[in-house]
């Protein structure tokens, strides 16, 4: 009835257990370890933090739940009407963009076999690869699968990479994931349940969370990026904005992530596909997830934040290794910045809404270093990447229109 997976228990002092029902995360709890692992002291604390939670979802199921949990309820399987009043499970394909990291790539593709969805197809492609290494693992752990795919895109960056498996694709929906995660066994059904909220929605995001939170770096970035941190499904539309942030949408980030989302297939290739002059391998670094998530919207489309479509994310543990990636981070979202500083609408609402965007900006590094801003190596990092991202776009762009020319 309900599922408990605590994070590597046996070999330290605490654990953040993530608590879900019938495949909804209803919270997380944080302990001590367990004395010889017994799941029964977890299921205490559970109850403690979560009855409340509980309680709501299975009332919609018409079941009552006496005081308690007990270890029968982690394995008995009970229809849920919450979620089967929406059913949706059209076929999707999932695309993995990969750039020789074999070794993070092998993990994804383990856990995409595992996959528990009745039509799904998996592309993964190769982005300018400089040896054959991505295809030998490719061959060796899934090759023999028909419902797996390779291909090569030799246009550097992630955004060609994207546009590579979007036209390819065989089905109406597109699934992104990076080859750095570990895929939910019911991460498609998660992303399911989100387009089934409504048949304007043309674009689902889901939850990352951490693979791992062991050293302090992974720490900081789980509380940095706040990826796991909403477990409320939403649905975001232009035309109904009164509840939302001063500066929506362009705080594009709070939609969500390129590492997990899911767009209309159709819908992406009308408005041009991913831009080419954002995201991993461009000059600017990223910013192509949170240019997409707006151009979606600005479509007259909805998007859908579905919390039970979960992702494990293996974040950098080296610090050095995430000053870097902060650093490129700030440069994608400088880049991002100063593409929407071309339409008149958003320079209006940042004249209008800077110091607004200047607040929000400080919680998050808050949030990052704990509560202080001790600490600010990684901010300075992250705002040096800004400032960096308008000039990164902008030869990106010129690159690109040069390479456009000699193609002609």
């Amino acid at each position: 009835m309900y599922s408990i997976y605590p994070l590597q228990m046996e070999t330290h002092k605490k654990i953040r257990v993530l608590v879900r029902l019938h495949g909804d995360p209803l919270g997380f709890v944080n302990l001590p370890v367990p004395s010889n692992g017994q799941l029964e002291e977890i299921l205490v604390q559970v109850w403690i933090q979560l009855a409340s939670e509980i309680r709501s979802h299975l009332e919609f199921d018409g079941i009552t739940l006496q005081d308690g949990l007990t270890g029968e309820g982690t394995t008995a399987q009970i229809h849920c009407k919450l979620y089967s009043e929406h059913e949706w499970l059209k076929p999707q394909t999932v695309v993995v963009c990969t750039r020789n990291r074999p070794e993070s790539l092998s993990r994804c593709l383990e856990s995409l076999q595992s996959i528990r969805y009745d039509s799904y197809e998996v592309i993964v492609v190769d982005n300018a690869p400089s040896n054959d290494a991505t295809k030998v693992l490719f061959d060796a752990i899934v090759g023999s699968n028909p419902k797996f795919r390779y291909l090569v895109e030799p246009r550097k960056g992630l955004s060609a990479a994207r546009n590579c498996g979007l036209a390819a694709a065989s089905t109406e929906v597109v699934t992104f994931t990076d080859e750095n995660v570990v895929t939910d066994p019911t991460w498609l059904l998660g992303i399911a349940r989100g387009f089934g909220g409504g048949s304007g929605i043309g674009c689902v995001t889901g939850m990352v969370l951490p693979a791992s939170l062991e050293s302090e770096s992974e720490r900081y970035f789980d509380r940095r990026v706040s990826w796991s941190s909403s477990l409320q499904s939403k649905t975001y539309d232009l035309a109904h904005k009164k509840n939302e942030s001063p500066l929506f949408p362009y705080n594009a980030g709070k939609f969500g992530t390129g590492a997990n989302f899911s767009v209309d297939r159709k819908l992406v290739l009308g408005l041009g596909g991913f831009d080419v002059a954002l995201g991993a391998g461009s000059r600017a670094g990223g910013g192509e997830d949170l240019d997409m998530f707006v151009r979606i919207l600005r479509s007259g489309r909805m998007l859908a934040y579905a919390p039970s479509a979960i992702v494990w994310h293996c974040h950098r543990v080296a610090p050095q290794d995430l000053k870097t990636q902060m650093r490129s981070y700030g440069v994608g979202l400088g880049g991002y910045l100063l593409k929407q500083l071309y339409d008149r609408e958003f320079r209006k609402v940042l004249l209008r809404r800077a110091p607004r965007a200047a607040f929000y900006m400080m919680g998050q590094w808050r949030r990052g270093t704990g509560g202080t801003l001790r600490n600010t190596d990684l901010m300075w990092a992250e705002l040096a990447g800004i400032a960096a991202g308008p000039a990164a776009y902008i030869r990106g762009r010129s690159a690109n229109r040069l390479m456009s020319e000699r193609n002609i």
